[in-house]
């Protein structure tokens, strides 16, 4: 799984992306990345990267093609 950056517009909007998902937050939110490795200690270990953007307490989650819109603080 592709890890997020992001960074900044010309407008000084964030930007992630995944390098096929690109998500922008325009306004006075945060956008930050939340990373756990899945089954540690297994053979199928793997790292998962979200791209969590938050904007008036609602937060869109992004992973792959998959996106989650919640108020809940949750991790991967």
């Amino acid at each position: 799984m592709p890890v997020h950056q992001i960074t900044r517009d010309e407008h000084g909007h964030q930007i992630g992306s995944d390098g096929t998902i690109t998500v922008s937050l325009i306004g006075n939110g945060k956008m930050f990345k939340r990373r756990a490795i899945k089954g540690v200690g297994t053979e199928g270990a793997q790292e998962v990267c979200w791209l969590v953007c938050e904007l008036d307490g609602v937060r869109v989650y992004q992973s792959g093609r998959n996106v989650i819109v919640s108020r809940a603080d949750i991790n991967p």
